[in-house]
């Protein structure tokens, strides 16, 4: 399956993950000379550790679980690509 990435003069950080550092990352290279690509099989991102608020009716789960392609709707070098990583080709990079 092709992912459908724009070529770019810039050079690409593929970021596997969309986790807290994951997130942290892609965030901090917004508007950057990098192009971004943010996989993760997910097209969310949760916090986990206030399930238990969400479980006691303490807080709706919209307050916990976000989507992660609106976070970087409005940056042009961050791609999102919900896909799921089973392979790295270290010889190709």
């Amino acid at each position: 399956m092709a992912a459908r990435i724009p070529e770019s003069d810039f050079p690409r950080i593929i970021i596997i993950g969309a986790g807290f550092g994951g997130l942290k990352l892609a965030r901090n290279l917004i508007g950057k000379p990098y192009q971004v690509v943010l996989i993760d099989r997910h097209n969310f991102h949760q916090f986990q550790p206030l399930f238990y608020q969400v479980a006691t009716a303490g807080l709706a789960p919209s307050a916990i679980s976000f989507p992660i392609r609106k976070l970087f709707h409005k940056a042009p070098n961050v791609h999102v690509r919900v896909a799921e990583v089973d392979h790295i080709n270290h010889e190709r990079k």
